[in-house]
């Protein structure tokens, strides 16, 4: 649970709760500030987005993670918010676009079902036998607490400069998150995995039939 490789776990897991805590707060913000829409188009829009993004998390994420692994999936998820962040930051005078916030919800939303699936085995991997039960829900709680924190920050946004101050802070967060990935060798295989095998007998086994 206190291994240092454990321990560089938990950054990423606050970027990954503070980045939903945020977007998932500005979200409103936007659509109702810079778009003019009302609760109910903004909710609308959500809404469908939401079951979009869970279809995508649950076939692609799973490809993702089969594919290329946890940890390149994971770091691929931190480059695309970087894009996304950057893009965002960068064309201030179309927020207003409805085209804009649509694709903002959809982007974000897809990202970051796509990092949350492609992440989690990676926590589970670092969870020791003994207590894995407990340091998974701690992870979890970590993540939670990233979120809150997040949506703490929104408050600060006017002091900061307002949204695009935002997305600079997320810009920066995921930045920190890249790099824990890119330097830090985490785990490719359960611990589980590697006593299960060790206590597997090693004798040849049963001669096949000869025709």
């Amino acid at each position: 649970l206190l291994h240092v490789v454990s321990l560089l776990w938990i950054p990423v897991l606050l970027v990954r709760g503070a980045t939903y805590g945020v977007f998932n707060g500005m979200t409103p913000m936007m659509g109702a500030n810079e778009v003019g829409w009302s609760e109910v188009q903004i909710t609308g829009v959500v809404g469908t987005s939401q079951l979009v993004t869970g279809l995508i998390g649950m076939t692609l994420g799973g490809w993702l993670g089969d594919r290329f692994g946890a940890k390149r999936s994971t770091i691929a998820m931190f480059a695309a918010f970087l894009a996304m962040g950057a893009v965002l930051w960068a064309i201030p005078e179309h927020w207003s676009s409805p085209a804009t916030f649509v694709g903002f919800v959809y982007a974000w939303g897809t990202i970051n079902i796509l990092l949350t699936v492609v992440s989690l085995p990676i926590s589970m991997r670092l969870c020791d036998p003994r207590v894995a039960a407990t340091q998974f829900t701690l992870y979890m709680a970590l993540n939670n607490l990233g979120i809150s924190l997040g949506a703490w920050t929104l408050g600060l946004g006017e002091e900061l400069g307002g949204m695009r101050s935002l997305f600079a802070l997320v810009f920066g967060l995921h930045v920190v998150g890249l790099a824990v990935m890119v330097l830090v060798r985490f785990p490719r295989r359960s611990e589980v995995e590697d006593q299960v095998a060790a206590q597997l007998a090693e004798d040849h086994g049963p001669e096949p039939p000869l025709n």
